[in-house]
């Protein structure tokens, strides 16, 4: 998974996730995938160039790889470790001084 920490101008440490082609930070999940492979290889890109440079460098004879929308993955990593996103709203509110 392409997460990293980045220290923000107020001296925090976010995690943030970045683009496995451009290096990028991805800052709107609706422009954003995650593509997988049938190694279960797992990268996060961009739409559009980004994923389909990923594509191009990952997928076989030319065929695109499975992907889905980066809020979907996200959904479902979140479920994946049971946390409740009803709690969210607070988390991110007690955690905004980033």
């Amino acid at each position: 998974m392409s997460l990293k920490l980045k220290r923000t101008d107020a001296g925090r440490v976010a995690p943030i996730i970045v683009c496995d082609h451009c290096g990028e930070p991805i800052t709107d999940a609706g422009m954003a995938v995650a593509v997988f492979t049938d190694d279960l290889d797992l990268f996060h890109a961009h739409k559009l160039a980004c994923h389909n440079a990923i594509d191009a460098q990952h997928g076989i004879d030319g065929l695109p790889l499975p992907w889905t929308e980066l809020g979907t993955h996200l959904a479902l990593l979140t479920s994946n470790v049971n946390a409740d996103p009803e709690t969210f709203n607070g988390l991110v509110e007690s955690s905004m001084a980033f």
